[in-house]
């Protein structure tokens, strides 16, 4: 039934029916047919023998997915744009898919990557990756304001981590991208961010005395 409302021939799914009956001892409801719809989308970009570890990705990624975000661009830029990077490579292949999304839309499932695997990346692998980006025409270079909020992600994930070098190192990555309309976007988010993390996390008041 699936394969026909997805419009997927029988072959391709039963193709990979014995890798599932491995790696997946229960179905994950809505998540592995989303998961299923966008490996066959993109199974031919990605290694036949990757599928086990894409799954495993896929869920864990899940927990990233928000209102603004859907899961399948998270993954999308993780695969495509934060591994490549991570692996050493100057250069990133998105799939058209990508460039379907908004500006904004990559920046936040790029900002969802560093949240993914803070241990993994540093304030060179951000410089790194929006080198990439950039070149790839996924960014402008001289959105500043972008990549402000990049290097303000890891930040908070590097101060949460308590890894207070990695976190001054980010920090002063902002500065020399000054102050313009962009960059104080994204203090601003960053800002809001932190305080509303706050407040769930340690029951702090949803308003700051004297604020009406």
């Amino acid at each position: 039934r699936w394969t026909e409302r997805a419009g997927r021939p029988v072959e391709q799914v039963m193709a990979i029916v014995p890798v599932v009956v491995a790696v997946v001892p229960e179905v994950a409801g809505g998540l592995w047919e989303r998961f299923v719809g966008w490996w066959l989308a993109r199974r031919p970009f990605l290694a036949a023998d990757a599928f086990a570890l894409a799954w495993s990705v896929f869920q864990e990624l899940a927990v990233l997915e928000t209102d603004e975000i859907a899961l399948e661009l998270i993954a999308d830029c993780w695969f495509w744009l934060w591994q490549p990077v991570l692996a050493g490579q100057t250069a990133v292949s998105p799939p058209p898919v990508l460039f379907t999304w908004t500006p904004r839309q990559l920046l936040r499932a790029a900002q969802q990557g560093i949240v993914h695997r803070p241990d993994l990346i540093g304030r060179a692998d951000v410089y790194r990756f929006w080198q990439a980006v950039t070149e790839a025409g996924l960014f402008q270079p001289d959105d500043k304001g972008a990549l402000a909020a990049l290097y303000l992600t890891l930040l908070g994930q590097k101060g949460m981590g308590r890894q207070w070098r990695e976190a001054s190192r980010a920090l002063t990555a902002v500065f020399p991208l000054g102050f313009s309309a962009g960059v104080r976007h994204a203090w601003q988010d960053f800002i809001q961010t932190g305080w509303q993390y706050l407040v769930t996390t340690y029951h702090l008041p949803a308003r700051i005395k004297g604020d009406r």
